[in-house]
């Protein structure tokens, strides 16, 4: 049975549209391998609806998902899948807010669909979506008793020895990819810095071993330029709050190309290994502790932060690859 975790006011019936059934009261369900066609509280068979959801995120984001659900007409409940809901947010928020996946979460009411619509071309602003927003009378929670973590606390694996970064360039590559690694070498080590070069060093190795490998055209200044560009963007080194920064017309001139070289360069490699900001894959190591996809691990179909989880549950996330390194105690 669902247990009752808090009320809210119930909406007005006026505010419902027409033949729309009272939905009364929300779980989330944390199964996802029950659908719940029969209903949990009442017992009664559910339905398939699809309707937008209004979502909290903390601290003050919002977004509406449309979601399919299972509906019971006999007392209310709508029930969404947890796992379904959180892959949505993930996915709204991966671009224009990284910063809050993982943050809590809380599913406050719907919309009309005259309303959803007005969403997606962005014509409400969030004080209009709650002011239009029919407000769930209850939110309950279906009780879990799955558990990821292990029962007993398994030892932090060692770590792996480092790979060697130019293992596995072609023969044929060798001498193009030592051009382009002077280049980087020299540039990071005078204006940036020893780990922005071995990222570099690491990228161009990964371009010399694709096949065909696009280096192998153009100036090796120019390759030189949007590697290090590339890494850059991932690491906010056009942001004037960081030290070091560039401009991106000046970073292009240490190398002595010109602006839409480099770009275009840097345009090139983003696309080619889908990199964005915060990539994890290509994120300097002093700032992993600050990058929150590099600790978005799931629990028991839910996503958080691993520096937030019991030892135990750190430890295998660790074992499977899922975090770089044991975070430090909290105190």
């Amino acid at each position: 049975m669902p247990r009752k975790r808090r009320t809210a006011p119930t909406p007005a019936s006026d505010d419902r549209p027409a033949g729309q059934p009272a939905v009364s009261a929300f779980a989330l369900n944390p199964y996802t391998d029950v659908r719940f066609t029969t209903c949990p509280r009442c017992g009664e068979k559910t339905r398939a609806r699809k309707l937008p959801l209004v979502i909290h995120v903390d601290p003050l984001d919002m977004a509406v998902l449309n979601m399919s659900c299972r509906f019971s007409p006999a007392c209310g409940l709508l029930i969404a899948r947890q796992d379904e809901v959180e892959r949505l947010l993930v996915a709204s928020f991966k671009v224009r807010r990284p910063e809050v996946i993982g943050n809590a979460y809380h599913v406050l009411g719907t919309l009309d669909r005259a309303d959803w619509r007005r969403v997606v071309k962005s014509e409400l602003s969030p004080r209009d979506i709650a002011e239009r927003m029919m407000q769930f009378a209850e939110d309950l929670t279906i009780e879990s008793e799955a558990a990821w973590a292990p029962e007993a606390t398994p030892e932090a694996p060692p770590p792996a020895a480092p790979k060697d970064p130019r293992s596995g360039v072609p023969n044929r590559l060798k001498p193009r990819f030592d051009e382009i690694v002077a280049i980087t070498d020299l540039v990071c080590r005078e204006h940036l810095t020893e780990e922005c070069a071995q990222l570099c060093l690491r990228l161009a190795a990964s371009l010399c071993r694709k096949r065909p490998s696009p280096v192998e055209r153009g100036r090796p200044e120019g390759w030189a330029c949007g590697i290090t560009y590339a890494i850059g963007s991932v690491n906010f080194i056009f942001d004037k709050s960081q030290t070091p920064h560039f401009s991106a017309s000046e970073l292009c001139a240490l190398f002595g190309v010109s602006l839409a070289t480099g770009s275009a360069r840097a345009g090139e490699i983003r696309k080619l290994y889908d990199m964005g900001r915060l990539d994890v894959e290509w994120c300097l190591p002093s700032r992993l502790d600050d990058n929150p996809l590099a600790w978005l691990i799931e629990v028991n179909g839910m996503l958080m932060d691993a520096r937030r989880a019991p030892p135990e549950v750190q430890v295998e996330a660790l074992r499977k690859g899922l975090i770089p390194y044991l975070p430090p105690p909290r105190n």
